[in-house]
């Protein structure tokens, strides 16, 4: 019997013109696979979503090729099928926190991936689970921030950066050079609602509160280093900063490069604004400005991911 492979990949990532050779050819030489194929086609990562969630079927493996968005639709996608498939993530755009966490890199190729697949080399990970107002808004595998660095991901979305990245000669330093210049334009604003606060706390002391974070991967946006509770189905790692000021912006940004971002291990986290409040939200780079907010709830994912791990 032929074993399905759902191809799910975007063809505007970062590193795009490397997908035809490296993935949609080879997948198409594997013995044994019945190949279908998703491209991203929609801004809005939940219309791409509900177009993918009809086409898994149980015992897929779904092979992505894109950037963290990419990956992120359809982890979503896989859990709200509610299918029992696996995912392997290659990463083809910026940053790929998911690609890396996993540990699944372009070296190892589909054929890798097809053996460690066919092999019964698969794991279970647990992904975020964040709720708005008492609705699902996001699984999130690697993290979610609201905030002041929430906000900072739409300077990766414009034109002009966006064409820069796509001729695949740009790196991690352009994208912290970007983020730096829109730091600085940016950093006095207002981010979050003063009268925020964190499991029925009040948070800031005073002070004006521009971030929360909440970390299941081992890095975030490339660069900052986080945890492994990406495997453990009940704890993440959160935390709420005040970065307004350049010096603990910088501070922050060091310490969390070489130490780790100062992160305090929870099971649950019920963020509520006191009133109706517009929060700006990202999950791996993808971004949002909500309205009329009044609770947000993160925690981890009941349910777990199959997924094709690389190191192993």
């Amino acid at each position: 019997m032929l074993q399905r492979v759902l191809v799910v990949y975007n063809s505007k990532s970062s590193h795009h013109a490397a997908i035809q050779d490296e993935i949609l050819g080879p997948v198409r030489r594997l013995r044994g696979a019945l190949v279908g194929k998703f491209e991203v086609r929609h801004e809005s990562l939940e219309r791409n979503v509900q177009e993918l969630i009809p086409l898994i079927n149980e015992g897929d493996l779904i092979l992505v090729a894109g950037g963290d968005g990419t990956a992120t639709l359809a982890l979503n996608a896989l859990v709200r099928s509610g299918k029992r498939a696996t995912l392997a993530v290659f990463g083809y755009g910026n940053l790929n926190d998911m690609a890396g966490m996993l540990g699944i890199t372009r070296e190892m190729g589909v054929v890798g991936v097809w053996q460690r697949f066919l092999a019964g080399n698969v794991h279970e990970i647990y992904p975020l689970e964040v709720t708005v107002n008492g609705r699902l808004w996001r699984y999130a595998p690697c993290y979610v921030t609201l905030g002041l660095l929430a906000e900072s991901a739409t300077m990766m979305e414009t034109q002009e950066v966006r064409q820069k990245l796509r001729t695949g000669k740009q790196s991690r330093i352009f994208s912290l050079r970007m983020a730096i210049k829109w730091y600085w334009r940016n950093r006095k604003r207002n981010f979050l609602p003063a009268k925020m606060t964190l499991n029925g706390q009040k948070i800031g002391d005073g002070k004006r509160v521009t971030d929360y974070l909440a970390v299941n991967s081992p890095v975030m946006a490339g660069m900052m280093k986080g945890g492994d509770w990406y495997r453990q189905p009940e704890k993440f790692g959160s935390t709420v900063q005040s970065l307004g000021k350049f010096w603990k912006m910088v501070k922050f940004g060091l310490r969390s490069v070489r130490k780790g971002i100062p992160l305090t291990e929870t099971m649950e986290d019920t963020i509520r604004f006191g009133t109706l409040s517009e929060v700006e939200i990202q999950a791996e780079g993808e971004y949002q400005c909500l309205a009329d907010v009044e609770e947000i709830v993160v925690k981890k994912s009941a349910r777990g991911v199959r997924v094709v791990l690389g190191g192993e």
